[in-house]
């Protein structure tokens, strides 16, 4: 995998946990195995302020 590619996987995992919060989901919805980086993305992206917007990253490509 390249690192393109994986950080492209870490910054979906992000906001897949942060769609799940805003669905209501609980944070144990996180469907990465555990404690791997996308596990811990997806909790960051979860437990991240909702006023504290993704869209940098999202334009930044995570850079």
């Amino acid at each position: 995998m390249s690192t393109k590619e994986y950080k492209h996987t870490v910054l979906q995992a992000k906001v897949l946990g942060r769609v799940e919060r805003l669905l209501g989901s609980d944070c144990n919805a996180n469907p990465f195995p555990e404690m791997t980086k996308q596990w811990t993305a997806f909790r960051e992206g979860w437990f991240r302020d909702l006023t504290n917007s993704l869209s940098c990253e999202l334009r930044t490509g995570n850079k």
